[in-house]
């Protein structure tokens, strides 16, 4: 459930750049993800591809959430 759960958190992130948001909406709705407690992503091995777009979402929401 987990892992459905993480890859679903990309997905929407995913979504949110396809759907032209702004910046700003983007940082907004990260920041509610994080206080959910969605963010930042556990360091999981589940794909390759998890593991190259988790650091990246983790440093970013680090930086700038």
């Amino acid at each position: 459930m987990n892992r459905r759960i993480h890859f679903l958190t990309i997905d929407y992130i995913r979504q949110m750049r396809r759907n032209k948001c702004t910046i700003k909406e983007i940082n907004q709705r990260l920041a509610i993800l994080k206080q959910e407690g969605f963010l930042p992503l556990p360091s999981e091995g589940y794909s390759w591809k998890y593991r190259l777009v988790a650091p990246v979402i983790n440093i970013y929401t680090h930086l700038f959430i």
